[in-house]
C-alpha cells in the first residue's frame, strides 16, 4: 500500500479517511466471490457478486429472467418454444400470430378471438358466438336446441323432430317456398309434369340420345317411344323408356305447361348398377337459346329408387317470346354415364 497524502483517523478508529487517491499494488488473484461496495453513505461493505458479475457477457436490457416476477412493458418476441410449467401465464391481452398448441384446458377466458381455425379435440363453452362463418367438417351434436336467425347446410341434417315456430310474422316468397309450404300446400309445391296436372300434350316430351362423340350434334332423337309409354312415363309407372346400353348421354326435354315455377326434379328409376351424372338445361324465351342450370359432378345409382334433385328456381313459361328471364323448356341430361357389366 503506498500512501500519498496523509492518513487521517477519527472518532473512535471506526473511520479511516484518505484525502487523495487510495492505490491497491501486487494483489493476488482469487476465486472468491465476495467484493467491497460502497454504499450512498460512503461506507464501505461485503457484498457476494453472482457468476454474471464475472463474465464479459452482455445481458440485454428486454432479456426474460429465468426465476422471479418479470413485467415487459413493451413487445416481448420468442423465435422458439415459450413453455410454462405449473405457474400460470397472465396477460391483459396474448396476441398469437401463429400456431398455439394447448395440451390442457383453457379457462378463465372472458373471450377467445380468433382469425383463423380454432382446433381441438373438444371445445367447451357456456355460449359459442360465431359472428361469421363456422365451418364443421365432422359430426356437430347437439342435446339442446339451436336458435339461429339463418344458417346454411351444405350436408345431412339429421333431428328426432322439426318444429315450425309459430312465430307470428308474416312471410312470402314466389317459386322458393319452405319445407313446411312445401309439405302442407299443394300450391306452393306439386308435380307439374303429370298427366294429372294436365299435362297432356304429349308431343311436349321429348327423348334424346348419344351413342359416341361428345358433340351437340352426335345426339339423336328417340321417336320409338308410343303416346302409352309416354303416358307411364309422365305417371312413373313402368314406362319401359331406357336409357341404351353403352350410350354416354341421354336427355328428356319438357315443354312448359302455361306459367309455373320449377325447383326440383324427381323420379322413379332404376341404374341397375350403373352410374351416371344428372344435370339440368333450361331453353330462354327471347333466343330460345340453351343455357345449363346445374352442373354437379356427383354420380347417383339405385336398384330401384327415388332420384330427386333440388335446383335453383327456373320460370317456366309456355308462351312468352321476349323475356330473357323466362325459359320455356327444361330438359333432364343423364352424362358422364358409367358403365359397369352387363348388356343391361
Amino acid at each position: 500500500m503506498k500512501f500519498l497524502n496523509d492518513i487521517v483517523l477519527t472518532g473512535a478508529g471506526a473511520d479511516l479517511t484518505a484525502p487523495a487517491t487510495v492505490t491497491f499494488s501486487g494483489l493476488s488473484t482469487t476465486t472468491e466471490t465476495n467484493a467491497v461496495v460502497i454504499n450512498s453513505s460512503g461506507v464501505l461493505s461485503k457484498r457476494t457478486l453472482g457468476s454474471n458479475a464475472f463474465n464479459s457477457t452482455t445481458i440485454p436490457t428486454n432479456a426474460v429472467l429465468t426465476t422471479g416476477n418479470q413485467t415487459i412493458a413493451g413487445v416481448k418476441t420468442f423465435s422458439n418454444n415459450l413453455t410454462v410449467g405449473s405457474n400460470s401465464l397472465t396477460a391483459g391481452s396474448l396476441d398469437i400470430n401463429g400456431n398455439a398448441d394447448i395440451s390442457g384446458n383453457l379457462t378463465g377466458v372472458d373471450a377467445f378471438t380468433a382469425s383463423g381455425k380454432i382446433q381441438g379435440a373438444e371445445l367447451e363453452g357456456t355460449s359459442l358466438d360465431i359472428n361469421g362463418n363456422g365451418d364443421v367438417s365432422g359430426t356437430l351434436n347437439v342435446t339442446g336446441s339451436i336458435t339461429t336467425s339463418s344458417a346454411g347446410v351444405n350436408g345431412n341434417l339429421y333431428a328426432n323432430r322439426y318444429i315450425q315456430n309459430a312465430t307470428g310474422i308474416p312471410t312470402n316468397n314466389l317459386g322458393a317456398p319452405t319445407v313446411t309450404e312445401m309439405a302442407l300446400f299443394e300450391n306452393q309445391f306439386r308435380p307439374q309434369t303429370t298427366l294429372a296436372n294436365s299435362y297432356d300434350d304429349l308431343a311436349d316430351l321429348t327423348f334424346f340420345t348419344r351413342a359416341s362423340g361428345t358433340g351437340e350434334g352426335d345426339y339423336a332423337e328417340v321417336t320409338s317411344y308410343s303416346d302409352d309409354q309416354k303416358r307411364k312415363f309422365l305417371r312413373t309407372h313402368n314406362s319401359s323408356v331406357v336409357i341404351p346400353n353403352g350410350h354416354n348421354s341421354f336427355r328428356i326435354e319438357f315443354v312448359a305447361k302455361y306459367y309455373t315455377f320449377a325447383n326440383a326434379m324427381v323420379a322413379y328409376w332404376s341404374s341397375q348398377s350403373h352410374n351416371s351424372q344428372v344435370h339440368v338445361w333450361k331453353r330462354r324465351c327471347d333466343n330460345n337459346e340453351w343455357y345449363q342450370h346445374t352442373s354437379s359432378t356427383t354420380t347417383v345409382s339405385s336398384w330401384p329408387g327415388h332420384l330427386y334433385l333440388p335446383f335453383g328456381t327456373i320460370a317456366w313459361n309456355e308462351d312468352n317470346t321476349t323475356s330473357s328471364g323466362h325459359y320455356n323448356k327444361i330438359r333432364i341430361e343423364f352424362t358422364n354415364i358409367t358403365w359397369s357389366t352387363g348388356s343391361y
